[in-house]
């Protein structure tokens, strides 16, 4: 097995990767008293092609087509982000058009009032419409609370991956 190369060479297992998929065919945005209070007190920006945030960002997406939905306030102050990136020519071969999710941001006293939620599922139906029809996530173990927002968005567990780290001697 691959882990057992890794584990002979000095690395140790650092963490389990989930892979989620959901794909969009007969995707509905849920209706609900939350989304319609958040649809009526928020305003969703999208923006193609965002300035990278860090340089990590910059360095591992630069030439790789992004999509950034924020949710703002009437105030015009951010609540939240998600990002996507377009996964062709990678799920070419999977002859479908793909994108995954990169980030899901949600500024920390605004958590669990059901942004990320209303950001996906609108994002999602955005994304459907320009004619993506599979969106992809990645979660370690130990982001539970994403791994449930993909579950009530539907996603199914398609794979599992490990990280590994070299520990600095």
């Amino acid at each position: 097995k691959m882990q057992q190369v890794f584990h002979r060479a000095g690395y140790q297992q650092r963490e389990k990767i989930t892979v989620h998929r959901r794909p969009l065919e007969g995707f509905r945005v849920p209706v609900n008293r939350l989304h319609i209070a958040i649809r009526r007190r928020t305003v969703m920006h999208v923006i193609d092609e965002p300035e990278r945030r860090t340089w990590w960002e910059a360095a591992t997406t630069t030439g790789v087509a992004l999509r950034r939905y924020e949710l703002r306030n009437k105030t015009d102050d951010v609540l939240g982000s998600a990002t996507f990136w377009d996964m062709q020519p990678l799920a070419k071969g999977w002859g479908v058009v793909a994108a995954g999710l990169l980030h899901v941001d949600i500024e920390g006293p605004r958590r669990r009032q059901g942004l990320a939620h209303y950001l996906i599922a609108e994002a999602m139906h955005d994304l459907s419409q320009e004619g993506v029809a599979l969106i992809e996530a990645h979660t370690t173990d130990a982001n539970v609370p994403a791994a449930k927002l993909f579950e009530k968005l539907d996603f199914s567990q398609s794979g599992q991956g490990m990280l590994f780290e070299k520990p600095v001697t």
